[in-house]
């Protein structure tokens, strides 16, 4: 089915594409972001590297369906802001993900980041606190499983760095 707009309404297509979706809700498969996982506490890594599977941020997904996830993260690198953060999933063996955002420093200097399966980003986080806030695409063929966010301190030091609870993983099934 095509997308045909109003005549009676505003040309603009995003004004027009929402009052069109309001008029017309049955014409279309409405998607609603739903909560997969929510941190109930926050979470510490202490002078380690090594990536750790998050407590509370990971969701089932069954075989051959496709997600589109977005993940609210806030982070306070310790004391000194001197360890920063480093990210990864695990997911299913017939998986695979794309995640990929711009990120700012407190500098002035942006830079694209890009997760996939097998991969990690390192990002830079302060004392006071960061929300990193990734969207993505999960894609699963026959195997069902697990995806699980997965972090460290980018560099080991003895100030933690912490996932604040309430941090959360939000998704929309595709597929």
């Amino acid at each position: 089915m095509g997308f045909t707009a109003p005549t009676t309404r505003a040309t603009n297509f995003f004004v027009t594409a929402a009052i069109w979706n309001a008029e017309h809700v049955d014409n279309f498969n409405t998607a609603v972001m739903h909560l997969l996982a929510r941190k109930t506490a926050d979470e510490s890594v202490t002078s380690s590297t090594t990536l750790q599977d998050d407590n509370h941020l990971f969701y089932s997904i069954a075989a051959n369906e496709i997600w589109y996830v977005q993940m609210a993260l806030y982070v306070v690198d310790g004391s000194d802001g001197a360890a920063n953060f480093k990210m990864g999933l695990t997911l299913p063996a017939s998986a695979t993900c794309f995640f990929s955002w711009v990120w700012g420093n407190t500098s002035g200097t942006f830079a694209m980041h890009r997760l996939r399966v097998g991969t990690t980003v390192s990002l830079f986080g302060s004392a006071g606190g960061d929300l990193f806030s990734p969207p993505g695409v999960v894609v699963n063929a026959g195997t069902a499983g697990t995806v699980q966010l997965q972090w460290a301190q980018s560099t080991s030091n003895a100030s933690p760095v912490t996932v604040k609870a309430n941090s959360a993983l939000w998704g929309v099934k595709l597929a």
